[in-house]
């Protein structure tokens, strides 16, 4: 490793923050993780993609630009094949299992509690491949970024709030549109996979998707248990509640 290498990492959201009768079921953080000195195959595969769908090589949106199914799993299968060089990472907020009273029903609450699970497990994967890591977040519509800077100082001032290895990121916190970083773009199309195994579609028969996601499992971190580490729930008991999730356990690599 180069001296001045450093982990890469882009964070993108699926579901929103709300309670609501129309809100998602789920609120997800989704982080692509790449040393910059390996950032040049990120934007190549990136650029092989666009080439693949016969698109010009401008900002990919998964939402936008990947409605098809085999769209969907091109885009997933070429992200799960960079698992050599890319370490793929969630942290998932299951809404239907979170009390009343909750601290998450507060709409900055929902996304700045998820961040503090999301820095603890990427502060720990940069411990573990020994490389400090510097986080992008997606620009959020309706939540200023310094909402999130006064939450992260207020645990970086309270070591006891979290387990982040703070040694292991490097300052400071930014913000990009995902249309201006390719690694928000990886980060986008990982948490739209995650969204389609989760989510059901809203047309019958109501079924998930898991083949997006199960597409990424090579290049997921896997440290195990990946409930602790690479797959975080914020409440208990989720993860046996997916049907998908032992053969998505399978298909991870042990690391």
């Amino acid at each position: 490793m180069a001296d001045d290498d450093f982990l890469e990492v882009h964070v993108d959201e699926t579901g929103d923050r709300g309670f609501g009768p129309r809100a998602s079921p789920v609120f997800c953080l989704a982080a692509c993780a790449f040393r910059h000195s390996k950032a040049h195959l990120v934007t190549k595969a990136m650029r092989d993609l666009n080439e693949s769908l016969g698109r010009a090589n401008v900002p990919m949106h998964a939402r936008e630009h990947l409605r098809k199914h085999g769209r969907k799993m091109e885009a997933c299968e070429r992200l799960g094949a960079l698992n050599g060089t890319v370490r793929l990472l969630y942290v998932v907020l299951p809404k239907n299992l979170v009390n009343s009273d909750s601290y998450l029903r507060d709409p900055i609450g929902a996304y700045n509690y998820p961040v503090k699970f999301l820095l603890e497990r990427v502060s720990w994967l940069a411990r573990d491949v020994r490389c400090p890591a510097r986080v992008t977040l997606a620009a959020v519509r309706g939540l200023p970024p310094a909402k999130i800077r006064d939450y992260v100082n207020l645990l970086y001032r309270n070591p006891s709030l979290s387990s982040i290895e703070w040694p292991w990121l490097k300052p400071p916190l930014s913000f990009s549109p995902a249309q201006q970083r390719v690694g928000l773009q990886w980060a986008d199309i990982s948490a739209m996979a995650l969204h389609q195994a989760v989510v059901p579609k809203t047309h019958p028969p109501h079924r998930v998707e898991p083949a997006y996601i199960n597409a990424l499992a090579p290049a997921v971190w896997g440290k195990r248990d990946l409930e602790s580490y690479a797959v975080k729930s914020m409440v208990e008991g989720w993860h046996q509640s997916q049907t998908w999730w032992p053969a998505f356990t399978a298909r991870v690599p042990v690391q």
